[in-house]
This record gives structure tokens, sequence and C-alpha cells, in this order.
């Protein structure tokens, strides 16, 4: 009950979004020429993405297309991991699979139906990302086997701001 009582006391869903705002505030930058108003920070995690024409509505519409099919290969997860807890598969085994499936869907979101890559520097950004969001690198900077899996089922409000998806997946975050 005394969590309860906090709870009501504090604002819980104001702290939530002023974290998240200052998590997004360090991956995008407010830009009001941008078509959606913000692009990409070249300090975050979306460096490789900064340099982008984030002012040409066809550039962004077709990152906008982009971000849709790789949303869409990555709820996949979820039918994944619920098969995976229907055959008592452990956490871990959930959490490496997850994780994996993930890395592998934003490499190939820089590949075409032939396996060439058509975006030399999203594909290099996204074999740099695989190097720090291992199953192994992940643990080993604490991140539990459940985390791991939460972060591996939402997508990344920065980018999702960006290209105009923010207030659509406003809920996964």
């Amino acid at each position: 009950m005394q969590l309860e009582k906090w709870l009501e006391e504090h604002d819980i869903e104001k702290i939530i979004i002023d974290d998240l705002n200052i998590y997004l505030n360090n991956y995008k930058q407010e830009d009001p020429n941008a078509v959606y108003g913000y692009r990409p920070s070249k300090y975050g995690s979306l460096k490789d993405f900064a340099n982008g024409d984030w002012l040409d509505p066809k550039f962004v519409e077709n990152a906008r297309q982009k971000r849709l099919q790789y949303i869409e290969d990555d709820r996949v997860i979820y039918d994944m991991i619920a098969e995976m807890k229907n055959n008592g598969c452990s956490t871990e085994e959930m959490a490496r699979a997850a994780c994996n499936y993930r890395n592998q869907t934003q490499l190939n979101s820089y590949l075409d139906s032939k396996g060439n890559i058509i975006d030399q520097n999203g594909y290099n950004a996204a074999l740099e990302s695989m190097k720090t969001r291992s199953y192994e690198a992940l643990r080993s900077s604490g991140k539990t086997p459940e985390e791991i899996i939460s972060s591996s089922m939402r997508t990344n409000p920065a980018m999702d701001a960006c290209v105009g998806l923010y207030d659509q997946n406003f809920k996964t975050y």
C-alpha cells in the first residue's frame, strides 16, 4: 500500500515522460525545417543518419517506409517469444534469440532481396551496433535477460520522431 500512495503522490507519468525526453534529446535534435521537426543528432546512436537530408520530404518518406518495414519485421519477436515460452525455453534462451533476431533484422534492413548491400553506411552502423548490442555485451553491461527481451521489443523513439512515428509508437517505449 505504501507504493500505491507514493505513486499517487508523485506524477509517475510525468517522470517517465521527462526521462524519455532527456533520452530523446541525446539522440535527436529539433529542427523546424526538418519534415517532422527533428533530425538525428550527430552525437548519439543515430549519428550515422545525421547527414541525411531531413529537410527533403522524399528522403524522409523513404526513411519512414524503411522504418515501418523494420518495425513490422521486428514484430515477429512477440510471436517468437510466446512460442519459446510455450516450449519451455529459459528466459536466457529467449533473450538470446530476441537479441539475435533484432540485430539480424537491423542488418537485413540494409540489404536488398538478393542480399546486396543497398546502404553501406547503414550496414556498417548495424555491424558496429551488433558488437555493443550482442547478448553478451548487454549482459556484461548489467542488463538482465528480462530487460534484454523488453528492449528487443520496442522501437527507438528518437528515430520514430524523425520519421513521424513517435505518437503512433509512444506506448511501446
